[in-house]
């Protein structure tokens, strides 16, 4: 099994190879080819600087948060605050560290805590991921209030809570609450040989 560390330096490797395929593939062009010497030598030093310029930005980019949108359920796992500043017109921004849980679609609060409404087991694989939510002042109070709960030991949940107004009709802004993450759904005893 591959360890999350070990794909991110895959996804590395896989970029190298990918450029050092392309360099090969440039190369014997240029040597096969009849263009001046000069033009062939240009192609090739050019080819391995873009190399080293994506490299350098890929490296760069990892970690940065989303502009995507939040996943219908997700388990939060933090969330910062920067609120806007009219000094130097920065809107502010919501960023939300969150893992995503089964299941799609809006779901009403009283459906919260029914249980297997929301499936809390999160895959082997999955990693969490950032995101970055345009700033305003109701979603500020519950994602502050969602850190609180965090900080004092009650893991949270968030579930979208606004869906389209006509089927087919897209819903740009979202909204979510966060609820205190329910008890996971076990097994009954004795599954397995065991008792």
């Amino acid at each position: 099994m591959i360890a999350d560390q070990d794909l991110l330096l895959l996804g590395e490797i896989e970029l190298v190879a990918a450029y050092v395929v392309m360099a090969g593939l440039l190369l014997s062009i240029a040597i096969w080819n009849r263009l001046r010497w000069w033009i062939r030598a240009g192609s090739i030093v050019i080819t391995f600087g873009f190399f080293f310029v994506t490299f350098m930005s890929v490296r760069h980019m990892l970690g940065w948060p989303t502009a995507e949108q939040l996943p219908d359920r997700f388990e939060l796992l933090w969330a910062f605050v920067q609120e806007p500043d009219e000094a130097t017109r920065y809107p502010g921004a919501i960023y939300v560290w969150a893992m995503k849980l089964a299941g799609e679609g809006a779901i009403e609060e009283a459906e919260v805590y029914t249980p297997g409404a929301v499936d809390t087991r999160v895959a082997v694989a999955q990693m969490p991921r950032a995101y970055r939510l345009p700033y305003d002042r109701s979603s500020h109070k519950d994602v502050h209030d969602a850190v609180i709960n965090l900080m004092e030991g009650t893991r949270q949940i968030g579930v979208s809570t606004r869906k389209p107004k006509k089927p087919g009709e897209y819903a740009p802004q979202s909204r979510y609450s966060f609820y205190d993450r329910p008890d996971p759904i076990l097994p009954p005893k004795g599954i397995g040989g065991r008792e």
